[in-house]
């Protein structure tokens, strides 16, 4: 029966275009972080040393890989990732990448998914930290200033269950700009991710001038929620609108009265003043919220969220569909909600459930 039904569902991937998707195991912890290597918030290729099947800017993509099954261009079957010619004369290929935002880095994950035949068994993962913001290719192929952060690891075939490998970077303190992945001998890698801290650069910032505190190139990061089913908390502190639905938050529909979801963002720096804040519904046209709450609290370094003590800045608001929601919010309204001005982390409440796009919390930092 089985060998009845497979050949069906591949006739039916191709002339649909469906897509399979790699399977998500155990993860770390450090995948709570920012993706730092992700092309949404600008991560770049810089140079490689080949790229005959496949290109190496897929590693970039935020979305997991796809495969379509007989999809063929003239130079084989279409891959969703990096992938090298056979038979490399030389120990390894090589890709360098350009962090879309500089930072830390806690950990790695390097995705194999639908590479079975041709995936490239080992990897190794060296960074450097450029003071210059674009440095010519041949200044870091040539640099001697690589450090090693992942020696060599094995990597399994892209089959489901076993295609994402997760490692721990072995220098967790360190600012880096650029990273330089090593594929031993050759062969595909799907996607490669680099979880970590942005650290901007402050000391460059002028303090009277208003900016995004929950924005993710400001070094924010979304530290708790209640719920996200069907996209990811981390979309809504990324740069620009949203580009679909899927490029937002949002949660599953609730079948509970009095049911609320929530999300909170730590601020990448104190807020000493909020001017105004905008919560984007852009594409949620049929599951936005039908309102919003937003408040906010001041926390040390040591405190966790579930000690906060919330003030209201937002009071219960309705929200309507696909549409960027601006609301002004006066100093007042900040002095009023705290025993203190300073503001460390916001939280957005919405009724019942639904999808956010974007949250923005303009302001001037500490």
């Amino acid at each position: 029966m089985l060998s009845k039904v497979l050949p069906l569902f591949i006739l039916i991937c191709v002339v649909f275009g469906l897509e399979q998707t790699s399977n998500v195991g155990e993860r770390p912890a450090f995948v709570n972080n920012v993706n730092l290597l992700s092309s949404r918030v600008g991560a770049s290729v810089v140079s490689y040393s080949d790229q005959f099947f496949a290109e190496a800017e897929n590693l970039l993509n935020p979305i997991a890989p796809v495969f379509k099954p007989q999809t063929f261009t003239d130079r084989g079957q279409l891959m969703d990732g990096w992938e090298t010619r056979r038979h490399n004369p030389n120990e390894y290929d090589w890709v360098i990448l350009k962090l879309g935002l500089r930072g830390t880095i806690s950990g790695f994950m390097i995705d194999t998914a639908f590479f079975t035949g041709n995936h490239g068994p080992q990897a190794s993962i060296e960074a450097i930290h450029f003071d210059n913001a674009n440095p010519l290719p041949e200044e870091l192929e040539k640099s001697d200033k690589w450090v090693e952060v992942l020696p060599k690891v094995d990597l399994l075939p892209g089959f489901i269950n076993q295609s994402q490998h997760y490692f721990d970077s072995l220098s967790q303190d360190q600012m880096w700009t650029h990273l330089r992945l090593k594929m031993y001998p050759d062969g595909g890698i799907a996607r490669f991710k680099a979880f970590g801290k942005v650290l901007p650069d402050w000391d460059n910032m002028d303090p009277t001038q208003e900016i995004d505190l929950a924005f993710v190139g400001n070094g924010a990061s979304v530290v708790a929620v209640s719920d996200m089913y069907f996209s990811s908390k981390d979309n809504i502190i990324m740069p620009g609108r949203g580009i679909n639905m899927g490029d937002g938050w949002e949660t599953k529909r609730s079948r509970t009265k009095g049911h609320v979801d929530w999300l909170i963002i730590k601020l990448g720096r104190a807020a000493k003043k909020i001017n105004s804040l905008e919560i984007d519904t852009a594409h949620f046209k049929g599951n936005y919220p039908e309102s919003c709450i937003v408040e906010v609290a001041n926390l040390s370094d040591s405190q966790d969220v579930a000690s906060a003590k919330w003030s209201t800045l937002l009071p219960r608001t309705k929200l309507s569909a696909h549409n960027q929601h601006i609301f002004d919010v006066s100093v007042d309204s900040v002095d009023n909600a705290l025993s203190t001005s300073t503001v460390t982390h916001v939280k957005l409440t919405i009724i019942p459930d639904g999808g956010v796009s974007r949250l923005r919390v303009r302001g001037l930092f500490v």
